[in-house]
């Protein structure tokens, strides 16, 4: 049986999810025009701190995270899923599709907001050359985004962080 890297120990796992948050913290970085020693300063760090930080994901603490995150006006979720994938064949979902579907409903703030924007609404969604379409009947009339030509989306347990600018 084939496994994912990350799959094989907890440091794995946890080096790929801050690896994501770093991705997604110099990409805002970059948007913003912002150094590493303007993040330093917006911290109260040193730029040689902050460069520790970027270029060794392995030691991140979600303690860390948060700060870093405030920093940049982006806040951080946690969340568990299910894909699906039981034996980790795969690795975790690219925080990317979490995004990218969060983005596409409106930005909901909770259930009931997504909820509001999503009914009534035909939405097509494209990931990670995966198409998924929203449906009503694929949640029991809940409505979900699920891939085209799939009949479930999520459901083996994995841990995705995601940051998302606020606004």
């Amino acid at each position: 049986m084939n496994i994912h890297w990350t799959a094989q120990n907890t440091e794995n796992f946890l080096f790929k999810i801050a690896a994501d948050f770093v991705n997604q913290l110099e990409d805002k970085m970059e948007m913003l025009g912002l150094s590493q020693d303007a993040v330093a300063k917006k911290l109260g760090l040193s730029k040689g701190r902050v460069s520790q930080f970027i270029n060794n994901p392995g030691n991140l603490t979600l303690k860390k995270i948060i700060e870093y995150s405030r920093a940049l006006n982006m806040k951080v979720s946690i969340m568990a899923y299910d894909d699906n994938d039981p034996d980790n064949a795969k690795g975790p979902i690219n925080p990317d599709i979490f995004r990218i579907c969060w983005e596409k409903a409106g930005k909901p703030h909770d259930f009931w907001a997504f909820e509001e924007t999503t009914e009534n609404q035909d939405m097509d969604l494209v990931a990670d050359n995966q198409q998924f379409i929203y449906s009503k009947a694929a949640a029991n009339d809940e409505g979900a985004y699920i891939p085209r030509g799939s009949v479930t989306m999520f459901s083996s347990v994995s841990l995705g962080l995601s940051a998302a600018t606020s606004n």
